[in-house]
């Protein structure tokens, strides 16, 4: 809550109140509550309770809102929120931040639940099914994973290319999904009065 000149609307803080109070009336003790304050009381120094509007819905993360100076309506003091977007540059280093993030995020995701060191592996096993689709014999890898799927090393070959080109699907869509929204970003004019809204319309959507 934020108090104010009542004539002029000039914001004062507490401290102020009470030392303009003490030295209007410095041997009398004034009971002021600033938790649950009384207009009347207020106005009996010279002082208003300001009213605050309550606060906007911000539409961008990059958005701030500020209180504006009082205003005197309808026989009282008021403050208004005044909302602050951010500049062209800034929302569009966000938005591809933002797009970037999310194929992170998306790119992790088809790791996920995978023995770390396993992955690591995972070319090895690719190189070796291939070698073995091509004839080769030296498969280590592949002959003990065989051993213990119980099944033959050109049926886990197959599992382990089927496996590759479903990976391979997935990783290619969200890396394509990413350029293209990232040139969809650049393609904007950033001098447009509607590059913020334009800019909004971008996003994964559901992915």
């Amino acid at each position: 809550m934020n108090f104010c000149n009542a004539e002029n609307g000039q914001l004062v803080t507490k401290a102020e109140i009470l030392a303009a109070i003490k030295m209007a009336h410095p041997n009398k003790s004034v009971p002021l509550s600033f938790s649950k304050p009384i207009p009347s009381m207020f106005k009996r120094y010279g002082f208003a309770i300001v009213r605050e509007a309550d606060p906007p819905t911000l539409p961008h993360p990059l958005a701030t809102a500020t209180l504006g100076e009082p205003e005197y309506v309808n026989g009282e003091w008021r403050q208004s929120w005044e909302v602050n977007m951010p500049s062209n540059e800034k929302a569009k280093a966000w938005k591809l931040e933002e797009i970037n993030n999310k194929a992170e995020d998306l790119l992790a995701q088809l790791d996920a639940g995978y023995p770390e060191r396993e992955v690591k592996g995972w070319y090895k096993q690719e190189q070796q099914a291939r070698a073995c689709k091509a004839g080769e014999t030296d498969t280590a890898m592949l002959d003990a994973a065989a051993l213990e799927r119980g099944v033959t090393r050109e049926e886990m070959a197959d599992l382990i290319l089927a496996k590759v080109n479903v990976y391979e699907g997935m990783y290619g869509a969200i890396i394509g999904k990413r350029q293209r929204l990232e040139s969809d970003v650049e393609a904007l004019d950033a001098e447009s009065e509607t590059f913020l809204d334009d800019l909004a319309l971008i996003s994964w959507g559901e992915a």
